[in-house]
């Protein structure tokens, strides 16, 4: 039992902390999209900054990311899903940018 509990211990404070945290960068990204307070490029680049640093914050707060016994290594690996996810998603809106260009109908 002992054991049970010592691999499930963590700290309250952080997780409540995660939550608060996430749920208020959510409340800025609504407000900004439902009132707009900006708009366009601007609009798009918070959301994206915002929603990134969202991410951070769960990975650390609820995944516990860098708190292992090796985190260089889950670091590097973590990094490394990333760039592949980068390469697929970029890769597939330059495909169907290239399909959409060269299959328009031209006058």
């Amino acid at each position: 039992m002992v054991h049970v509990y010592q691999m499930w211990n963590t700290s309250v404070k952080r997780l409540i902390l995660g939550f608060v945290l996430s749920f208020f960068l959510l409340l800025v990204m609504y407000a900004v999209i439902k009132y707009n307070i900006f708009e366009g490029f601007i609009a798009g680049a918070i959301i994206m900054s915002l929603a990134f640093l969202q991410a951070a914050l769960q990975l650390v707060c609820f995944l516990h990311l860098g708190s292992e016994k090796s985190p260089f290594w889950n670091s590097v690996l973590f990094v490394f899903m990333l760039a592949v996810m980068l390469i697929v998603v970029v890769g597939s809106i330059w495909i169907m940018y290239n399909l959409n260009y060269h299959m328009m109908m031209k006058n």
